[in-house]
């Protein structure tokens, strides 16, 4: 790419007269055929006035003589070396947004380089980048919490199931599987013996469905608020079924 070259072509130009004065120099843009625009880095604890304006100079008559010989017009901006280093630490978003749009020349010690991709992986506040990184991991947290939801949903359906299960075994029925523990609760204890209330068999009912609709994608969500009563519930019915049991083995 003929302007590339171009631009290479002058950056070593520069460079073999002031190498102990620039910093970095990078491409902000090319057009392709016609131009390119740069930006010199100067290290302006190493350079005076004086100094810099002899770099400037040089810098135009170097432009002029690629345009000469190689009809691509380059246009160098500066920058120096502690202003550059405090729009960093300000977190500049137009310069940072420079950054990320550029292409290195020179970079020899390693300055400007490492700021590309401390960009791309969004680890420079307020980018582009960052708002992104930002929101995949709100988006990961947020699908953590659905973990941890569904986890202590599955834990109150277990506890739910176990806790229905103990009066029947300790009245010598066989152990039902989770769909049908509400339904020998209440053949049992609320129809035959009076001894359990249909509240205690709506909750049951309630976290199994609930727990079989997350489990096969009927459900995909419960808010904190709903998570919350049924642990409340649950917590009822779990204290209702060690009463029962007691009071199975006091009938004995």
């Amino acid at each position: 790419m003929k302007e590339l070259q171009a631009a290479e072509k002058f950056c070593k130009e520069i460079i073999s007269h002031f190498k102990k004065e620039i910093k970095a120099i990078w491409v902000l843009t090319v057009e392709k055929g016609k131009e390119v625009t740069l930006t010199i880095l100067l290290d302006d604890l190493n350079v005076n006035k004086l100094r810099k304006y002899k770099i400037e100079r040089f810098v135009k008559q170097v432009e002029k003589k690629i345009l000469k010989e190689d009809s691509i017009a380059i246009h160098a901006g500066f920058y120096e070396l502690s202003k550059y280093f405090e729009n960093v630490m300000k977190g500049n978003l137009v310069m940072f947004s420079e950054i990320r749009n550029s292409q290195p020349l020179y970079d020899p010690t390693g300055f400007f380089t490492p700021l590309k991709p401390l960009i791309e992986e969004g680890e420079i506040i307020g980018t582009r980048e960052s708002l992104l990184k930002l929101i995949h991991n709100v988006k990961g947290r947020l699908a953590k919490i659905d973990m941890l939801k569904l986890e202590v949903l599955e834990n109150l359906y277990s506890a739910v199931v176990s806790a229905g299960q103990a009066p029947l075994i300790a009245m010598n029925y066989p152990a039902p599987v989770p769909k049908e523990v509400s339904k020998q609760l209440k053949k049992h204890f609320v129809n035959q013996k009076g001894w359990l209330n249909v509240e205690s068999i709506n909750t049951c009912e309630e976290i199994i469905s609930t727990f079989k609709d997350f489990e096969h994608k009927r459900k995909v969500d419960i808010s904190g608020k709903e998570l919350d009563e049924l642990v409340k519930k649950s917590k009822v019915f779990i204290s209702r079924m060690e009463h029962l049991v007691s009071k199975i083995h006091q009938e004995e």
